[in-house]
This record gives structure tokens, C-alpha cells and sequence, in this order.
């Protein structure tokens, strides 16, 4: 399980993602992945991912 400082750093990482990501080349984005062929997410999917990672503990 998850710790709350850690999903909040992993909602901001996603937001960053998000606005200043999400719109790069797929030349640039692909070094931070470790699958190939990496996964292109829109804007509203990486929402919907960090909406999934709000901490809810009735969700455990």
C-alpha cells in the first residue's frame, strides 16, 4: 500500500505529465518509459488515473 505522501507525489508527477508532456513528441517521451511500444495517454486519461489515486480509505 501506498503511503498518502506517496500518491500525492505520484499525482503531481502525473499532473506535470499531463501540461507539459502529454503534448511532446513521442521521440521525446519514449526515454521515460520501460515498455516499448510506450503507452500514449491523453490528457483526460491521466486525469481519470489521478482522480484513481485520491486516497480514500474507505477503498482499501
Amino acid at each position: 500500500m501506498l503511503t498518502q505522501n506517496q500518491l500525492a507525489t505520484i499525482r503531481a508527477a502525473l499532473r506535470f505529465w499531463k501540461d507539459e508532456m502529454a503534448r511532446a513528441d513521442k521521440s521525446t517521451t519514449r526515454h521515460y518509459f520501460d515498455v516499448s511500444p510506450h503507452p500514449v495517454l491523453t490528457a483526460d486519461e491521466i486525469e481519470t488515473i489521478i482522480d484513481r489515486l485520491r486516497f480514500d480509505p474507505l477503498n482499501l
